[in-house]
């Protein structure tokens, strides 16, 4: 199973991608939380692909979510191409529940 958050989360950080644009900016407590919530709920099931088959490297659109906790002692991204994923520690994983991050973003 996925790492979880560290105990203790001093910053957190989402850079929301979609089409040709990247919205990025801070989460708050509140939002900190039920994304621990989000993902505390997610079924994971670790993909391998070839090398050029990841899909970001096969598929153009969808669209993304880059997560930075504490600076960068945890990171990973949520992508929502042909399927929804998590990219975390260089490791893809495939997900059963495709609902986005429990986000609001402005493109």
């Amino acid at each position: 199973m996925m790492a979880m958050f560290p105990e203790q989360i001093y910053r957190a950080e989402v850079t929301y991608y979609v089409y040709s644009s990247a919205t990025t900016r801070e989460l708050n407590s509140d939002e900190i939380l039920s994304l621990q919530e989000w993902l505390a709920t997610l079924m994971p099931e670790q993909v391998t692909f070839t090398a050029g088959e990841a899909p970001n490297e096969v598929y153009a659109g969808g669209e993304a979510y880059a997560f930075v906790i504490n600076d960068g002692e945890y990171a990973f991204s949520y992508l929502s191409i042909d399927n929804a994923y998590l990219f975390m520690d260089n490791e893809w994983y495939l997900l059963a529940d495709t609902s986005a991050p429990p986000l609001e973003m402005d493109a």
